[in-house]
């Protein structure tokens, strides 16, 4: 058993009506209410994800932003210990204060957080970063050009010419002017004819409006800037999370968080303990990350599974040896249509880089890959359907809470004990 991820279902077992399920059963209302408070804050978390894709294409100094070419660097170097600490620290804490704040501290269902946070990575790390690199990639969009200060001025790049270049002389029959005779005696007169151009080389909306080219360019591009906002993230994820993880998780830390708590917090009853929702979901939602871009991007399966591998081990560690506590009142949950989301994902980037490019095997890469997506999905649910059916106690689903309930911890254990013997 890996650190209680996996771990053993009740067998039918019935739950008394009423008493706090109903209390926590969410409304549509709530529900509203939730998503209406949770669209700002996620707006908010995914800014610097804009302004990472930004920095890729905006002149340091010449942009109508003012972003500065140090600004810029900085953007582009820290990105990943931004977004990293966004996922593992900032998220689950706001979405667990969001959850609170509309249910209630007591009231809060099951999966809410979980929801939130899930919802909040696929804008912050797929929708926000993909939908503004097609906008204002100069191999995609070009939108980034409204942001460049000459771009701002309509009859900057307008040139063209209307002139006379030249002259040239021509010998032409007699008319009106000074004739003379030639040999053969035909009168004729020497004329000038002046040589003149007029035509545009280059106009404002060439330069600042270009047109889309369907030539396998933008799709390169999106591939190769989120590949490397996502292994600059899982870098970072890989070197600070474990270190902060354990470094929390340390006597010393925990008495600190519990004096600064009581005596500076004013919370006389508070007990030192970690949620799951924070050790797991910066850990679980890395794997999303190979799904999207893994086909094209080979490093990024490496550096997720270095990722999990590591923060598994200070999990282990912290709950083995350093005794941490966990907060099992808010059971963190992963639904596996997030992580189907993402694959279908990277699936159509890989169709949408066939066809532009042109590619051969194109046609097998766009019926086989969603083909071989419904086959996969067909035979999980059927095992789903087979576990469920069967005798089976032991559960390997993300669909379940990752920590049992604290009363389930007894029946659960004794099921523990007899699975492994």
């Amino acid at each position: 058993m890996i650190f209680h991820l996996q771990y053993c279902e009740h067998l039918n077992e019935a739950k008394p009506p009423g008493g706090t399920e109903l209390l926590n059963r969410p409304t549509w209302q709530k529900e509203s209410l939730l998503v209406l408070a949770w669209i700002p804050i996620v707006c908010i978390l995914s800014s610097p994800m804009v302004l990472y894709v930004l920095s890729l294409s905006l002149p340091p100094g010449d942009n109508v932003l003012g972003m500065s070419s140090s600004f810029l660097t900085f953007i582009r170097g820290g990105i990943g210990v931004v977004l990293s600490a966004i996922k593992s620290l900032v998220l689950p804490k706001l979405a667990n204060l969001v959850t609170k704040l509309v249910y209630g501290r007591d009231n809060v269902p099951p999966n809410a957080a979980g929801r939130l946070m899930m919802g909040a990575m696929a804008v912050l790390a797929v929708v926000a970063p993909a939908v503004t690199l097609i906008l204002v990639n100069q191999d995609c969009g070009a939108a980034w050009l409204q942001l460049w200060r000459p771009c701002t001025d309509s009859h900057q790049f307008a040139i063209s010419v209307d002139q006379t270049v030249s002259h040239f002389q021509y010998v032409a029959p007699c008319g009106a002017g000074r004739c003379y005779q030639d040999s053969s005696g035909v009168w004729l007169q020497n004329s000038t004819a002046d040589i003149h151009i007029s035509t545009t080389i280059t106009s404002h909306e060439q330069i600042c409006r270009p047109a889309y080219v369907a030539d396998g360019r933008c799709p390169r591009a999106v591939v190769g800037s989120l590949g490397d906002l996502y292994a600059k993230e899982l870098v970072a994820s890989a070197s600070i999370s474990p270190i902060i993880t354990l470094l929390r998780a340390t006597p010393q830390m925990q008495k600190l968080k519990v004096w600064v708590m009581r005596h500076v917090l004013r919370q006389s009853q508070y007990e030192s303990r970690t949620s799951i929702d924070r050790l797991v979901f910066g850990t679980v939602l890395n794997l999303e990350l190979p799904f999207l871009l893994g086909f094209c991007y080979p490093a990024l399966p490496v550096l997720a599974c270095l990722v999990v591998l590591l923060n598994a081990g200070v999990f282990y560690t912290a709950a083995t040896y350093l005794e941490l506590k966990i907060a099992s009142e808010s059971p963190a949950r992963m639904s596996f249509k997030y992580l189907w989301g993402s694959f279908a994902s990277g699936s159509a980037l890989i169709m949408w880089l066939f066809i532009e490019c042109d590619w051969h095997g194109k046609w097998l890469v766009i019926v086989g890959m969603p083909s071989c997506a419904m086959a996969g999905c067909a035979c999980w649910n059927m095992t789903l359907w087979r576990r469920r059916s069967g005798t089976a106690v032991l559960r390997a689903s993300l669909l379940e809470p990752l920590v049992p309930a604290e009363h389930e911890l007894g029946v659960q254990g004794i099921a523990l004990e007899t699975v492994h013997a």
